[in-house]
């Protein structure tokens, strides 16, 4: 016989449980279970401000999330820690708004979150800070670039992936303790990480045939939260999923996702068009009807989402869409006060109105928006909106304009992968001060020396606790360039 939580608990404005040994199992840690007696914080709360007091929470300030603006701009940095600052923000303000109201339709909202595992504020909070930690420097040239050397140069099968270097990082990388690994995050805040709770699908002969034209290779393929050896973490962070498919996300997990994807798509592309890298009228030919980017994006899709894609809400979006941009943005867009004044406020209203949109599945507690879907997400039409916006961003992260600066950066971040590797298999003596005291730390392992992927796997691991500007002094340490003023490596 189960106990009941407190009423309190059960009635909290910030988190709702089955009982009270379901929520024992949320807030379990692998390592130090028992808080400060006169700690009044949740154990969400714990959570948020391990992550927040991190050092790889901290590296996001100097890491690339879109674009890098300039010192002229009139916007503020645009980096991995604002983007996170913005992700938790909506997901905490989602997470409140599916727990809040005392009518008959919220509270029978409220049973149906408890059946499906729960759903706590704090911890979807704490997700939204951390769901980027494990990003590589220099945006996404640098994962793309990251996963392909990590493949063909190091023999890593399963390649690189932020979001299973992020489940790396607070699960092994970044100590919180001495005597144990990782952040020691709850059960709960751990699953709510997990995005994408799947290990790698292994590549097959016909791999570029199978990402074209099957929905389900590509899925496990291009996106996924553990490397082969952290698969454990996965089956281990959701312990208290039994209400859930295997690879459906947690609620917490659900909310972080589409508060990522209302974030990216909204407040990206404000900061894109403040910081005057796209105007609104190049954006909105590219969503004209014909174009290349509209035609691809209906046909990927109709093939990844086959039961909730709409022609005819997509037509609707794309108008929908453009119509937004036309009152959002100025034409033309000087910079002036009063015109980012306007784009601020516009874009709030949109995120606004998407984060009201937020809801639980018409079908829940038995069935997700879509087959292997998520539990909490946007409604159909706004899904479509988002995904026109999303489309926009996409295009201009390969524009001209951010593609010629990263050439470069390509370049950098492949000869430094070269240079370690060379170092770490022929000079171990020679590697940078930190790489060093990163073996160190896992040669006590006995497969350390036997498993050579083991050890190549520390060059993504060392270089995802790099900021962009720290790579730049890496190439130049590593090429016998010591530039004053740059960071010491041979500490």
């Amino acid at each position: 016989m189960t106990t009941a939580l407190p009423v309190a608990v059960l009635s909290s404005p910030r988190r709702v449980a089955r009982d009270m040994r379901h929520q024992e199992l949320r807030d379990g840690r692998r390592w130090h279970q028992d808080p400060s007696p006169t700690d009044p914080r949740t154990e969400g709360m714990r959570d948020r401000d391990r992550i927040l007091y991190s050092s790889a929470w901290m590296r996001l300030t100097g890491v690339t999330q879109a674009v890098n603006s300039r010192p002229s701009d009139p916007i503020l940095p645009h980096n991995r820690m604002t983007h996170s600052l913005r992700v938790a923000q909506v997901s905490r303000s989602i997470a409140e708004q599916l727990l809040i109201g005392d009518t008959e339709a919220d509270m029978e909202r409220r049973d149906k979150l408890r059946v499906l595992g729960g759903l706590d504020v704090d911890v979807a909070e704490a997700a939204g800070f951390a769901h980027d930690l494990g990003h590589a420097p220099f945006g996404h040239v640098g994962e793309r670039i990251l996963d392909e050397v990590a493949r063909t140069e190091l023999g890593l099968a399963d390649g690189f992936d932020p979001n299973a270097q992020t489940l790396r990082i607070v699960s092994r990388l970044e100590r919180k303790y001495q005597d144990a690994p990782g952040m020691d995050l709850t059960s709960a805040t751990r699953a709510a990480i997990l995005k994408y709770p799947w290990v790698r699908r292994p590549m097959l002969v016909d791999h570029d045939d199978f990402v074209e034209g099957d929905p389900d290779y590509r899925r496990h393929w291009c996106k996924f939260n553990a490397y082969a050896e952290d698969g454990a973490e996965i089956a281990d962070a959701r312990s208290f999923c039994d209400a859930l498919p295997d690879e459906v996300q947690t609620l917490e997990a659900s909310i972080m996702d589409v508060a990522d994807d209302i974030s990216s798509a909204i407040h990206d592309l404000e900061d894109f068009f403040l910081a005057r890298v796209v105007d609104v009228e190049a954006a909105r030919e590219l969503i004209d009807d014909s174009s290349e980017t509209v035609v691809s994006l209906k046909r990927k899709l109709a093939a990844d989402y086959e039961a909730y894609f709409d022609k005819s809400l997509m037509e609707q979006a794309l108008v929908t869409v453009r119509e937004l941009l036309l009152r959002a943005v100025p034409q033309p867009f000087t910079g002036l006060a009063d015109e980012i004044g306007r784009v601020r406020w516009h874009c709030s209203q949109m995120i606004g109105a998407y984060i009201a949109d937020v809801r639980l599945a018409p079908g829940a507690p038995g069935e997700p928006h879509w087959p292997g879907g998520p539990f909490i997400g946007l409604s159909r039409p706004k899904w479509h909106e988002i995904q026109v916006l999303k489309a926009i961003r996409g295009h201009v992260l390969t524009s001209r304009v951010v593609g010629d600066r990263e050439i470069g950066e390509k370049a950098t971040l492949r000869l430094v992968v070269f240079r370690l590797a060379e170092l770490l298999e022929s000079d171990p003596a020679l590697l940078p001060g930190p790489m060093k005291r990163l073996v160190r730390s896992l040669e006590q392992d006995p497969a350390f020396d036997r498993d050579h992927s083991l050890r190549r796997r520390l060059i993504p691991d060392f270089l995802c606790s790099l900021t962009d500007s720290q790579v730049d002094d890496l190439f130049d340490w590593l090429h016998g360039r010591r530039v004053q003023g740059t960071a010491d490596w041979d500490g």
